[in-house]
């Protein structure tokens, strides 16, 4: 990302009058968050929903599972 990291061994308190904290800060506002983690479940569902089953109660009856398996351990 290129982004200046000299100010990070200044005094805190003085960051928000440093113009290289500044513009640092703006780089990383403006990045886009994503989640690793629901993007390989969706992935995952995806890939089982085509090569699983081509039934929709076994499909729903899947869904369900990894739902369960989901809240029984939360990432």
């Amino acid at each position: 990302m290129q982004i200046q990291t000299d100010f990070l061994q200044q005094d805190p308190s003085s960051w928000d009058i440093n113009e290289q904290c500044n513009i640092s800060r703006h780089s990383v506002q403006q990045l886009k968050v994503v989640s690793d983690a629901a993007e390989r479940g969706i992935s995952l569902i995806q890939n089982f929903n085509f090569v699983i089953t081509n039934q929709e109660e076994q499909k729903q009856y899947l869904l369900q599972v990894v739902e369960r398996h989901h809240q029984q351990f939360p990432v």
